[in-house]
């Protein structure tokens, strides 16, 4: 890359801190595992991308890749390949979730004790309307007890 664009080997070395020894032997070493693992690897993201008419993102493609393909990957390794390649997938849908209008006891919203009916509850005409605080410590920090 460096003798391709026409720049001295010598000057470049020194720029970027590097012996000329070290750049020859890096340049006559043939790639690491690790490289074409990700050779491969991008070759498979890039088949499922297409099998999926560029649907699937990082999340789906890992999913398919690990689930699907049986194979051992890393979703970081997926982001980081799809992003070398400028692979995206479609963003998620647009359309509004339905929402149950049943409240259902495993819906967190269907308690009828929220803070807000328990206060009106305490301050209904007839009740108490001066409260006291005590405040002891407790484990780290403290504990607070309102009372009548």
């Amino acid at each position: 890359m460096v003798a391709a664009e026409g720049l001295p080997i010598q000057v470049c070395c020194r720029v970027l801190d590097v012996s000329e020894s070290g750049y020859y032997a890096c340049r006559s070493r043939p790639p690491s595992a690790r490289s074409l693992r990700h050779a491969w690897l991008t070759e498979k993201i890039q088949q499922l991308h297409a099998a999926s008419r560029g649907v699937y993102g990082a999340r789906r493609v890992h999913a398919e890749l690990t689930l699907g393909n049986g194979l051992i990957v890393a979703h970081g390794t997926v982001e980081m390949l799809m992003r070398r390649e400028g692979i995206q997938g479609l963003p998620g849908s647009r359309r509004e979730r339905p929402v149950a209008q049943v409240p259902t006891a495993a819906d967190p919203r269907s308690s009828t004790l929220t803070p807000t009916s328990v206060l009106r509850r305490l301050l209904e005409p007839g009740q108490f309307t001066s409260w006291a605080c005590t405040r002891r410590p407790r484990g780290p920090g403290w504990s607070f007890r309102w009372a009548p």
